[in-house]
Formats: structure tokens, sequence, C-alpha cells
């Protein structure tokens, strides 16, 4: 499941190359957010109790679930930059 998924997904080093590789945007910062996961966390939590498809809601459980025993795993990152 996770493994499949998680193809899909890019690093926050692989997003700031890719916007600074378009010739559009000047990365100015690009970093992972510390407490990524305690907002994904609380984003499912939300989900549960809003009632929020709950199909993709266990989706996002399994993915949290298992990043606490694996690596890589699901994270939150910030990046800025600047219009050339």
């Amino acid at each position: 499941m996770w493994d499949g998924d998680f193809g899909k997904q890019h690093s926050p080093t692989w997003w700031a190359d890719l916007f600074q590789a378009s010739g559009l945007l000047d990365v100015v910062t690009c970093y992972e957010l510390e407490d990524g996961l305690i907002l994904l966390e609380d984003k499912a939590l939300h989900d549960i109790e809003y009632g929020t498809d709950p199909e993709d809601t266990q989706h996002s459980i399994d993915q949290i679930e298992y990043g606490y025993t694996h690596s890589p795993h699901q994270t939150l990152f910030v990046i800025a930059a600047r219009k050339l």
C-alpha cells in the first residue's frame, strides 16, 4: 500500500529543484516541518470528527502508522520562492 503510494511522493529537495529548474521562480527556502507528522495526525482527527471521506481518512491513518516504524515516511514542508 504505502510503497505504491510513496512512489508518487517527492522530497522537499525534489520540489525545490523542480521550482528552481522552471526558470520562473527563485527558491528562497525549502524545509521539512519539524512537527509535520503532528499536523498530519491533527488533520486525520479533524477528518474523523467531521466525517470527511472515511476511506481517504483511513488511508491517511494507515500512512501515519506506517511512518512510526518505517522510513521514509510522509511529511510536510514549506517552500518559499520569488517570481523571476
